[in-house]
């Protein structure tokens, strides 16, 4: 029987009444995990850890098809009824104390779901490689994971040493190779990396006068990796390509947008095709997206950028790339972007076609963010914060994610996720998926499922 631990914590704070100047006491609720998703044979126990100032806390089912069993004090254990049918099930418990309460969504997933799946309780980051089969995750805990997508089995990863620190760790994974062999541990927001192949760390040459190699994704089998480096007594940062372990500078471009204000921050390549012919990056400056194909650069984001008058180089409009590296299709010929009308603070969902050098736009979809691009060129991403969508370029329309899976693969999931990464074969989905914490931040752990 499987056995999930999450902790319902309730807490009493004091409050001091401004007019009178007098404490009352104030029960509020929180939930650091308000949701979760159950297997359909209904063998999965959760346990719901309560902590209250008040003597007495309910917890009530939403239907019949959940149980809620209070054991001791501070406990309640969750449990459902086997799912029969050929749809989710969705369900609620209410916490209540104080006069305060609480929800925990749950749901079910059917028994005719046709094969693995996986929602992570707690906030994770990982990676999945291009093929499906492998995802490397850490916890906050540190423990770094990596799952067979093909059995769902797990195993235990060692986290390498910290570069310069005993007591600093990674907190993630920038890739993963088809084989496994290849991964790189990240740190999200230091630029330090760390490759292990076969589990033994291996050390990321830099090019004479350079510094701080910094590897963000890979080609399928490993031979090639993307990334960026820092120069020696320069500021900014140059796109590298490591080749066989052998890195060599990428082109990169020398002025800024105005075409007179020599680059400063400098270039960073972000993800590459499956053999690695075709890379992509951001142009630092002005956060404009630049490719190159077997080498030679296409600085799209100046060719169809816009300064506007009287404005800074905040205010261009243009072709974005920030940090993904999971925007570019297994073939290299799609690029999945933003147009971004830095003024107005919107965003439509945009394409590159590396092939004929041309984008197109949906311009009835705003404030979106794009994170990965399937062989056809469907074009994964957001609206709304963690709301995910699927853009069709060729028919100019859109699609919720939960819609589109149950179009494709007749699974429903649910809803707030997002797809960072889709296999070459269609068969595997990865990405985050928003689950309200009950306090100030949501979190964003993990999700998969391979249709079998």
């Amino acid at each position: 029987m499987k056995k999930v631990t999450i902790y319902a914590i309730l807490a009493a704070v004091l409050s001091i009444t401004a007019s009178s100047c007098t404490k009352e006491s104030m029960s509020y609720l929180n939930l650091s995990v308000n949701s979760y998703t159950f297997g359909f044979a209904g063998d999965d126990t959760l346990e719901v850890t309560v902590s209250s100032s008040e003597s007495e806390w309910t917890a009530t089912p939403g239907n019949n098809l959940v149980s809620v069993e209070k054991t001791g004090k501070d406990v309640a254990v969750i449990t459902m009824l086997p799912n029969e049918t050929s749809e989710y099930v969705t369900s609620e418990v209410v916490f209540k104390a104080g006069g305060i309460e609480k929800k925990l969504y749950i749901d079910q997933r059917p028994k005719s779901y046709r094969g693995i799946s996986k929602d992570f309780q707690i906030y994770t980051r990982g990676a999945m490689s291009r093929n499906g089969k492998w995802i490397a995750y850490m916890t906050n805990e540190h423990e770094a994971w990596l799952i067979d997508t093909e059995t769902g089995e797990e195993t235990a990863l060692e986290e390498p040493p910290y570069p310069g620190s005993s007591s600093s760790h990674y907190n993630g994974f920038s890739c993963i190779s088809d084989d496994a062999r290849y991964i790189v541990f990240d740190h999200d927001g230091n630029a330090i990396t760390t490759m292990t192949i076969d589990g033994e760390v291996h050390e990321i040459k830099v090019p004479d006068g350079y510094k701080k190699g910094s590897v963000e994704s890979m080609s399928a089998d490993g031979s090639i990796w993307v990334g960026h480096v820092m120069k020696e007594g320069a500021v900014g940062y140059w796109p590298c390509r490591w080749i066989n372990g052998e890195p060599e500078i990428l082109d990169r471009p020398e002025y800024q947008i105005d075409g007179v204000t020599p680059t400063f921050a400098g270039c960073l390549a972000r993800g590459c095709s499956d053999d690695g012919s075709v890379i992509y990056g951001s142009e630092w400056d002005a956060m404009l997206l630049v490719y190159w194909k077997n080498g030679k650069l296409f600085n799209i984001g100046e060719e169809t950028g816009e300064i506007i008058p009287g404005e800074n180089y905040a205010a261009i409009n243009g072709l974005t790339m920030y940090a993904t590296n999971t925007n570019i299709s297994p073939d290299g010929k799609y690029i999945a972007t933003e147009y971004k009308m830095r003024k107005g603070s919107t965003t439509m969902p945009a394409i590159v076609n590396t092939q004929t050098g041309q984008y197109q736009t949906l311009s009835s979809e705003q404030n979106c963010i794009s994170t990965t691009v399937g062989p056809d060129g469907t074009v994964f991403g957001t609206l709304s914060a963690m709301q995910g969508y699927v853009f069709d370029f060729e028919n100019g329309t859109s699609i919720a994610l939960e819609d589109w899976v149950k179009q494709e693969y007749g699974i429903t999931i649910g809803s707030g996720r997002t797809v960072n990464r889709i296999s070459n074969d269609g068969k595997v989905l990865f990405g985050y998926r928003m689950q309200s914490s009950g306090g100030f931040q949501p979190q964003y752990p993990i999700w998969y499922m391979r249709v079998k």
